[in-house]
């Protein structure tokens, strides 16, 4: 999507959560849960240093 920074933080890529996981279960032929148990622990959970990626979980609601 992107690339985040702030005060204090190293610049770092940012990736749309969804997109990550409809891509998990399309490229391993996995249904939801799968792909959400690996992303959780293989991507979520790994530190690669101070430019560890982030994801973004969108909000497709509406507030008003």
């Amino acid at each position: 999507m992107g690339i985040v920074a702030g005060k204090d933080v190293a610049p770092k890529a940012c990736y749309d959560y969804k997109k990550c996981i409809d891509d998990l279960m399309t490229e391993n032929d996995w249904n939801e849960e799968e792909a959400l148990e690996y992303f959780d622990f293989n991507i979520i959970d790994a530190y690669v240093g101070e430019h560890t990626p982030v994801f973004i979980n969108k909000f497709e609601g509406f507030i008003g």
